[in-house]
């Protein structure tokens, strides 16, 4: 596997997970989690 292509993956999730985290926190007003 390519580095770069790992490293574009892993900022593609963590860029996921938090845009998921802010959405889920602003929808429930954070008393989720």
């Amino acid at each position: 596997m390519n580095f770069l292509h790992l490293i574009s993956d892993t900022l593609q999730r963590l860029v996921f997970l938090i845009v998921f985290n802010t959405v889920l926190e602003a929808a429930c007003g954070g008393s989720c989690l």
